[in-house]
């Protein structure tokens, strides 16, 4: 979320990649209390580009810290901004204390509104989006061992390119990750798990089974004919009623087969009928989902005779 408050930022023209922030005592402690970090210090003037790495790729609470009083003044200001932004983009379950996560009982969010703020970035940032990628971040030559992205599927699953890894010891080891595979991308979220090594055996089996055993698929398509319905007092007995929207879900392997469909249209349907008209609707059943449903119009005009 810090990450989406500068992304939005950046965007809005507030700043821009080379602005630099300041590193209070409050930044640059998190080096001394053993949480992620990339080893700011006080007097550093890093700029934003250089943040967002340190934020991604080394998870660095110092870096969330500076950005979040860089951008409002204060960490207490900037969370109640961050729970005011979640709100907006309809993420129901998230409110903040702090920036960088650190345990708080005022922070939560729920692995729904983490999948969904992924989502949002991937779409919304296209052009920043790319930074999840990068594997390596070493502010100054800083950091004592490697700082490599703690994403363990980047290299290791074809097309992974985001997003983040946490743990707390309440939370468990947790991450949202996204994958991109020819046109077709995944988000998923998850936490609980025990250990690093279980998270990182976890991230790709999910990417695996949803590549592999899940499939996007077309149930109807724009234009498309799905039904006929009679027209009273036409030059024609009856209009073709067309799909007004491509719809795709996401099947299984065990319900590919399950998908049922319900037309539902006015009656009595009289001439005249213009092409386009709105004359029902489609409804889309898949075994313990949620209903899809979409509008049928009418395929071509229907004259009164």
């Amino acid at each position: 979320m810090t990450v989406e408050m500068l992304f939005e930022s950046l965007a809005d023209g507030r700043v821009q990649m080379d602005t630099t922030f300041g590193v209070s005592d409050k930044a640059a402690s998190f080096t001394a209390l053993g949480g992620s970090t990339m080893y700011l210090q006080q007097g550093d003037r890093p700029t934003v580009a250089e943040l967002i790495k340190g934020m991604i790729v080394n998870s660095g609470n110092d870096a969330c810290t500076a950005v979040a009083e860089g951008l409002e003044g204060s960490e207490e200001e900037f969370a109640r901004k961050m729970t005011e932004r979640a709100k907006a983009l309809g993420l129901e379950h998230s409110t903040f204390a702090n920036s960088t996560g650190w345990p708080d009982p005022n922070q939560r969010m729920s692995m729904r509104d983490l999948g969904m703020l992924a989502a949002h970035i991937i779409t919304t940032y296209p052009e920043l989006y790319p930074s999840f990628a990068e594997t390596e971040f070493n502010y100054k030559n800083r950091a004592p061992t490697n700082a490599d992205n703690r994403n363990p599927i980047l290299g290791v699953v074809s097309g992974a390119d985001g997003l983040k890894t946490g743990h707390t010891s309440e939370a468990g080891y947790g991450m949202v990750g996204s994958v991109k595979q020819g046109d077709r991308r995944i988000v998923f979220a998850f936490s609980g798990l025990t250990s690093s090594v279980d998270r990182a055996k976890e991230a790709e089996a999910i990417a695996n089974w949803a590549f592999r055993q899940v499939s996007n698929k077309v149930i109807v398509t724009a234009g498309t004919e799905v039904a006929k319905a009679q027209v009273i007092g036409g030059n024609a007995p009856e209009v073709g009623l067309a799909a007004a929207q491509t719809v795709r879900l996401m099947l299984t392997s065990e319900n590919q087969n399950a998908v049922t469909l319900d037309v539902i249209h006015r009656w009595p349907i009289l001439a005249p009928v213009t092409k386009g008209a709105i004359l029902g609707y489609l409804i889309i059943h898949l075994p313990n989902h949620p209903d899809s449903q979409i509008d049928l119009i009418a395929e071509y005009d229907v004259l009164a005779r």
